[in-house]
């Protein structure tokens, strides 16, 4: 499995991003709401998340043919699994 951060897929999985990262440590929706205006110059997608998919589809077509059996699947701890 590929790791990542629990990066948001889209504008609407940005705060609850945030407040997943920053859960515990009280701090107010609407500073999440305004750090997050920061990802939307992204779309609301971090560019990690398409970097290991990238990643994922390399691992996946160099383990072809090799004889070993390569179950590779990414997750972001918040998001389905690709």
């Amino acid at each position: 499995m590929t790791p990542s951060c629990c990066c948001p897929e889209g504008p609407d999985d940005v705060v609850p991003f945030l407040e997943n990262v920053t859960r515990g440590r009280g701090v107010p929706r609407e500073r999440l709401k305004e750090v997050g205006q920061h990802c939307f110059g992204f779309g609301g997608v971090s560019p990690i998340n398409g970097q290991n998919r990238e990643l994922l589809a390399a691992l996946r077509e160099t383990s072809r043919g090799t004889g070993w059996t390569c179950l590779s699947t990414g997750g972001t701890g918040t998001g389905p699994r690709t």
